[in-house]
């Protein structure tokens, strides 16, 4: 038996990358023609063993192991007499279609069944509409890497006879080797191009099949909304008081409740409830104060209970919009809970045993599991938020600014810390083409549990190339989910669109109406800290920021409040003494400035954590009185946060003092110019570039003790003679 669930499985893995494989193939192409092989008819019955039946045409095999519809079409008879007295068997070739693509598939099979007469002869009639041009396009490993699409190569068909035929119907295999030789060549002169290169549909390289004229891209547009999901900020799950940290030990954080036992009675997590009510009030949705939760029935293995508590018809908020410049208006947001994850396994694994036990609680010691999916609950019944924007998003780009700016806003409010890479933000983007112009959308594709925003933005593009090549060839978009592949950049066939209703939605029998009152609301809405578009506005105004540094500094919020303490503190010590400076308004107003300058550049550049605010404080406000060099300044803050020294002892233990004695400058000067006489003339000859080198040469032999403002008018003075 074990021999045989190898050999099955084996199997199993085998079919499923070969239908993975063929699939990616109609990302970019109508059908695959393959070749057939030529027999006669057999009687019902005589070959219902399927190894005899596939021996008779190997070439269905294929068909058959990745369930793809296919049929084949005679297009010429082969003759057993070159006076063509008698007609042989009939000449054919296999079309295979995408997967519920039948319909194209039988339409493209009558088109190319109309071109032969079914006499030998493959004349096309002039009136048919058949086609207008053909494409080939090679779909082997070379082809997939450069984008097939990319290698589209025309192929007229109004002649009378192929290519490769010897004008009496029979193949010609000196002119069919010629064909494709040129074939190959004139697709190998087009697929100069990076790997993985999105298709340049609508760019006028190829027109579309059976279509004389192609549409361009601008004559579609781009439709996308997006469906997040954010994991609460809650210390327990949302109906029961299992952690939400996701410990070591698979399955250790579960109880009855959350992995769906008989009789286990979910109570609701009130905090998961003020947090998705706090992000309601923030957006300016309609918080509604009486909600009802429903069951979502579906059948996954990660979902223990077989349905989901989740809110349908009576969501805790509708409307609102995420603030963007226009603002992206929302749908809806509601609560719910998660489901648990798969670890779908390649490589054969060692179950992990402990006392005896595996991580499954099986008690096989030291089982093997090969291509396995295993099943952790631990994550089964955490609080999710959904945030579902309305279609109004037009780009790829504009999908990431919006979820960029949504994943600042969850962590601005403390809702949920919004790190993708570890599944606490995750997306589901829909996205649908529709003639420019339409009001009505068109047929959507969901791509799911996207984790990244690079990968969100990836995977829109491609889809909406993936969408706009089968339109420009006439070839309707089939409504179904989606799943992105990062190694190859291309959306993959996952399932068929569900509809609501097949979710079979119905109220929650086991937890009342959610009611909210007055002074609850009140209560969250006072306590919702200041938006990360407020506070842009506000750095702006307050410090004259550039936008690029503004950015940094309001990614988080952490980040902003670090900054604005630093700043404080600095004017502080600024206007405390005066003696450094002519003008103290002046030091007070460059102190922003320079604590941006050094947080976005010397801070977040160099170290892993940031330091003390006071230190910093102290350390710029010594560069500002110019007691401190820059390089100084760049040592100390290294050792400050290597060591947990303060910026006064660092300064002591080196003894830095900041030279600005003339005769001691220019001694420097003068040694580093001895140093680099060819340096001296060049810079006397006009290259003045050469300054920059000069006051290094100078900072290095006084052990960047030289003040630079001192240092440098004694360069201009002591280069310009001469």
């Amino acid at each position: 038996r074990g021999d045989a669930d190898e050999y099955y499985e084996r199997a199993r893995r085998a079919r499923a990358a070969l239908t993975d494989a063929i699939l990616d193939l109609f990302d970019s192409v109508d059908v695959l023609l393959l070749p057939t092989t030529p027999g006669a008819a057999f009687r019902f019955g005589e070959r219902d063993d399927p190894l005899v039946m596939y021996a008779s045409d190997l070439f269905t095999v294929l068909a058959n192991l990745t369930g793809a519809p296919a049929v084949s079409v005679p297009i010429c008879r082969s003759r057993t007499s070159t006076s063509g007295a008698s007609l042989g068997l009939p000449l054919a070739v296999q079309l295979m279609g995408r997967p519920y693509g039948e319909r194209d598939l039988l339409s493209i099979a009558s088109r190319i069944e109309a071109i032969g007469d079914g006499t030998g002869s493959v004349e096309r009639d002039p009136e048919s509409p058949a086609f207008g041009e053909w494409h080939v396009r090679r779909c082997d490993d070379e082809g997939a890497e450069l984008g097939v699409r990319d290698r589209a190569l025309r192929v007229r068909a109004s002649t009378s006879v192929p290519p490769s035929s010897d004008g009496n119907g029979r193949l010609d295999k000196e002119a069919h080797l010629q064909a494709s030789a040129e074939v190959s060549a004139n697709a190998d002169a087009q697929s100069h191009r990076k790997p993985n290169a999105v298709s340049d549909a609508g760019e006028g390289e190829s027109t579309p099949v059976f279509s004389s004229t192609a549409p361009t891209a601008d004559a579609f547009e781009v439709v996308i909304g997006l469906e997040v999901h954010a994991q609460l900020l809650t210390a327990s799950k949302l109906f029961c008081a299992c952690s939400v940290v996701t410990p070591d030990e698979p399955n250790s954080a579960t109880c009855p409740v959350c992995l769906g036992h008989p009789g286990a009675m979910p109570y609701l997590n009130t905090t998961a409830v003020d947090l998705a009510v706090r992000l309601g009030l923030a957006l300016g949705c309609e918080v509604h104060q009486r909600t009802e939760w429903a069951r979502k029935n579906y059948f996954y293995p990660d979902l223990p209970k077989g349905y989901q508590i989740t809110q349908y018809a009576h969501p805790l908020c509708t409307g609102g919009a995420v603030p963007l410049d226009p603002p992206v208006s929302l749908v809806r947001i509601h609560l719910e809970e998660d489901a648990g994850k798969s670890k779908h396994t390649v490589d054969d694994l060692e179950l992990e045993t402990r006392r005896g036990v595996t991580s499954l609680g099986a008690t096989l010691r030291g089982a093997t599991l090969r291509g396995a999916t295993l099943l952790d609950f631990n994550r089964a019944g955490v609080p999710l938020v959904e945030i579902v924007s309305a279609p109004v998003l037009r780009s790829p780009e504009e999908a990431g600014a919006y979820l960029s700016e949504l994943r600042r806003i969850v962590r601005y409010l403390q809702v949920s810390d919004g790190n993708m890479e570890d599944g606490s933000l995750r997306c589901d983007a829909n996205l649908s083409l529709r003639p420019r112009g339409s009001s009505e959308l068109g047929t959507r594709t969901e791509i799911k549990n996207l984790n990244s925003i690079r990968n969100v933005v990836r995977a829109l593009r491609h889809e909406a190339e993936r969408q706009r090549a089968l339109l420009e060839r006439g070839v309707p978009v089939t409504q179904e989910t989606r799943l992105y592949d990062e190694t190859t950049g291309r959306t993959r066939v996952m399932r068929a669109k569900e509809e609501s209703s097949d979710y079979r939605y119905f109220p929650e029998p086991d937890l009342p109406p959610l009611e909210l009152s007055e002074a609850r609301l009140d209560e969250i809405s006072v306590a919702i800290p200041e938006l990360p578009h407020r506070r842009r506005a506000r750095f702006a105004d307050a410090y004259g920021l550039a936008d690029e540094e503004i950015a940094v500094l309001t990614e988080t919020p952490e980040l902003g409040q670090y900054f604005e303490s630093v700043v404080e503190l600095l004017r502080a010590r600024v206007l405390e003494d005066d003696s450094s400076r002519a003008s103290t308004s002046e030091a007070a107003s460059d102190a922003p400035k320079l604590a941006a300058k050094w947080i976005r550049g010397d801070v977040l550049g160099r170290l892993a954590s940031l330091p003390p605010a006071d230190e910093l404080a102290e350390l710029l406000d010594r560069v500002l009185k110019g007691s401190l060099t820059g390089p100084m300044a760049k040592q100390a803050l290294a050792e400050l946060a290597a060591t947990g020294e303060t910026v006064e002892a660092i300064v002591a233990r080196h003894g830095w003092v900041v030279v600005a004695d003339d005769a001691q400058l220019r001694a420097w000067v003068r040694e580093a110019m001895a140093n680099h006489p060819g340096e001296v003339d060049s810079y006397r000859a006009g290259r003045t570039g050469l300054l920059r080198f000069f006051v290094g040469q100078v900072m290095k032999l006084s052990r960047g003790q030289a003040d630079p403002v001192a240092l440098g008018s004694v360069l201009d003075e002591e280069l310009g003679r001469g």
